[in-house]
């Protein structure tokens, strides 16, 4: 066990809880990256599998609860695996409902202790990364480390807090809240936000009880107020969170805090009329050991997570995406055709990657607006949307690899050829525009006149990329003839702006003008290449 805050000053043990916040977000922020860059095409096809079922789904998120011994810590380590693209949603949102079912151990054994475990995960996992154990393993090691410093923050925020239970001014507020179900649930609140883990309260409430401070009511009120208590502190934990990782503390809020203010309605209820409450029920039933049952009553809570997320089934997704809406970069990365893809015939699958790509084609007007006067979106936002851009096409190359290695017909073959082809085009073409929109960004030193040529630059490019998207989604001829007219040879016209710049601008002006002039020549040429070589579903209709 780590020490506790009452073997040291009042200084030291808030220096061990703001360690412990630190180590906390650091661990949490560490996990992310890692995941990040372990999360290639092969381990998210081997997560998918350990998952693929709802009972596995179910059992490695007990396992997770059942390790972790907090429903917080679980819900944050699944939210690092759905951000990096490890896990889809819809089952990280099975393994945090089942985890919570898993944190029930920790009230039947009291003395289970995962403090040395942290200690060699931290240990183990940053000698490997630091001594770069096998390169290729690197984030792996130092995924292992961060998830042993988040867990470890977590041990020195309940170090911190864990004597407050103990202090004559608990006991004495104890006391005075005598018979107040009322209190009793707000104390398992407060204590839940402090203590950071519902099964370690259990453990103090059942102390409580036995010593005659709480009635098993009472207790009871606590444990349900906990439930709440996750609910609060997972979102204060999340506040800085957005898109996917957001949803899943929402949800882990939602169903911690919907099941713990059921049963303390019940249990208010049955009280105000006399019926035998839920422990009652429990004595009744030959459970006659305290501790036992308020252990049955944290189950029996934990369970009832997991029938308030099973309930509402399919509408999670949904609620949550309402809620925290997807950031752009996740909307854009993440694949809405490819995953049809499995299973289905070469055509199909070929044709679900033309769809795709198309999705990439309808973003490209937008990379130019933190250039363009009118443009909508930021610069953060254009960053967002060509990060989104650049993992959906990895995720497109690693589709079209899939079909590489299987069996093809001819003409799937030629397709997929030229599939692959479109995509490395619109690769460069995502590079290309990239690098005119630095070329081409504002500055206080520019002339008016180097101003007013790079801004028709870069509206006459936003204006062949709209003509390249209508093309893409009308596939009607006049459109493609007029965007092969707007991106064929333009030589001689490009020539005629070279001597213009030459003699409107200083030598300095004119050299950043040119380079973004050829810029705007080469994303001209990669439109056009895209053009002249259509897909079936694609560009136009052969």
């Amino acid at each position: 066990m780590l020490p506790e805050a009452a073997d040291f000053s009042a200084l030291q043990a808030l220096g061990m809880f703001l360690a412990g916040l630190a180590l906390f977000f650091h661990g949490l922020d560490g996990v992310k990256a890692a995941l990040t860059a372990i999360a290639s095409r092969s381990m998210r096809r081997q997560i998918a599998r350990f998952t693929s079922r709802p009972a596995l789904a179910a059992a490695w998120g007990f396992g997770l609860g059942m390790v972790t011994q907090s429903a917080t810590a679980a819900a944050f380590l699944v939210t690092g695996m759905v951000a990096s693209g490890s896990l889809v949603l819809r089952r990280g949102l099975s393994l945090v409902a089942w985890a919570n079912v898993g944190t029930v151990l920790l009230p039947f054994l009291a003395a289970f202790d995962i403090v040395p475990a942290i200690l060699f995960t931290v240990g183990t996992g940053g000698l490997l990364a630091t001594f770069r154990a096998g390169r290729r393993l690197l984030p792996l090691w130092r995924g292992t480390f961060m998830v042993g410093l988040l867990m470890l923050g977590l041990e020195l925020l309940k170090g911190a807090t864990a004597p407050i239970p103990r202090q004559e001014w608990f006991q004495d507020v104890a006391m005075v809240l005598g018979s107040s179900m009322a209190s009793g649930f707000l104390l398992g609140v407060l204590a839940r936000m402090a203590i950071q883990s519902t099964s370690a309260i259990v453990v103090i409430v059942v102390a409580l009880t036995t010593n005659g401070l709480f009635t098993e009511v009472q207790g009871a009120m606590v444990v349900h107020g906990a439930g709440v208590g996750v609910g609060v502190t997972t979102l204060l934990l999340g506040s800085g969170l957005r898109g996917l990782p957001r949803q899943l503390a929402l949800f882990q809020a939602v169903v911690n805090s919907v099941a713990g203010l059921l049963l303390a309605v019940v249990t208010v209820t049955e009280t105000m009329r006399h019926d035998a409450g839920l422990t009652d029920l429990l004595g009744q039933l030959g459970v006659h050991d305290p501790a036992k049952r308020m252990a049955l009553v944290f189950a029996a809570q934990q369970a009832l997570c997991v029938a308030v997320a099973t309930a509402c089934g399919s509408h999670w997704e949904s609620w949550l995406g309402r809620w925290s809406p997807p950031t752009t970069e996740e909307d854009l990365s993440t694949p809405r055709f490819l995953p049809m893809a499995v299973g289905c015939d070469a055509q199909t699958a070929l044709d679900l990657v033309a769809r795709e790509q198309t999705r990439i084609i309808e973003c490209l007007p937008e990379l130019l607006d933190d250039v363009r006067t009118e443009g909508r979106r930021s610069a953060a936002e254009v960053g967002a949307l060509q990060r989104g851009a650049a993992a959906l096409g990895a995720e497109i190359r690693g589709t079209l690899g899939d079909q590489l290695e299987m069996p093809l017909e001819e003409v799937d073959s030629q397709r997929l050829l030229a599939l692959d082809l479109r995509q490395r085009t619109l690769e460069l073409l995502l590079e290309e525009l990239a690098r005119f929109s630095a070329a081409a960004q504002p500055t206080p030193a520019l002339v008016e006149a180097a101003s007013t040529m790079l801004s028709s630059m870069t509206e006459g490019l936003h204006a062949i990329l709209l003509q390249l998207v209508d093309c893409e989604r009308s596939g009607a001829s006049e459109d493609l003839d007029m965007l092969l007219a707007m991106t064929s040879d333009r030589g001689p016209m490009l020539n005629q702006v070279r001597s213009s710049i030459a003699g409107a601008v200083d030598a300095r002006g004119a050299t950043g003008l040119l380079y973004a002039l050829s810029l705007f020549e080469r994303n001209l040429w990669l439109v056009h290449r895209l053009a002249t070589r259509p897909e079936k579903g694609t560009i136009h209709a052969p």
